[in-house]
């Protein structure tokens, strides 16, 4: 299987778009050789970078949506949930002040530090959030 081929297969198998049959027929790769491919330290690393591509993705499209979604939470704020907002919003504010790359971690570095901050720097990083700044005042 040349390299390009390669590409695609593990993209097809990244996005679960097709079944191993439809690989095959597709790509006129033989079964044996697909499942050695599918087994290699090749196939792991093509995952891996379309794993970071997707995340790097991801990250662009929430950060474009950052100040719609903090002007929704400043709105919520006095809502009847208040915790469930609080922690958004904190985990809002973090994410965009300090993200942290492949965390491990069930919290990030910067969700950690927003949770320091009252409930009026809260809200106050969240109307610059929606205003379309990034960063503390």
């Amino acid at each position: 299987m040349d390299v390009e081929i390669k590409k695609l297969v593990a993209g097809e198998v990244f996005r679960g778009g097709m079944s191993e049959d439809e690989i095959i027929e597709t790509y006129g790769v033989g079964r044996g050789e697909l499942r050695s491919f599918l087994k290699s330290k090749a196939f792991k690393k093509e995952i891996g970078l379309l794993c970071r591509q997707a995340v790097r993705d991801t990250r662009f499209t929430l950060t474009r949506f950052a100040p719609l979604a903090a002007a929704k939470l400043v709105e919520l704020m006095d809502s009847d949930k208040p915790d469930v907002v609080r922690r958004a919003a904190l985990d809002l504010i973090g994410q965009v002040l300090e993200p942290k790359e492949d965390s491990s971690d069930d919290k990030s570095q910067g969700a950690v530090k927003a949770d320091a901050m009252s409930d009026a720097e809260a809200r106050g990083q969240l109307m610059v959030l929606a205003k379309g700044g990034v960063g503390r005042e």
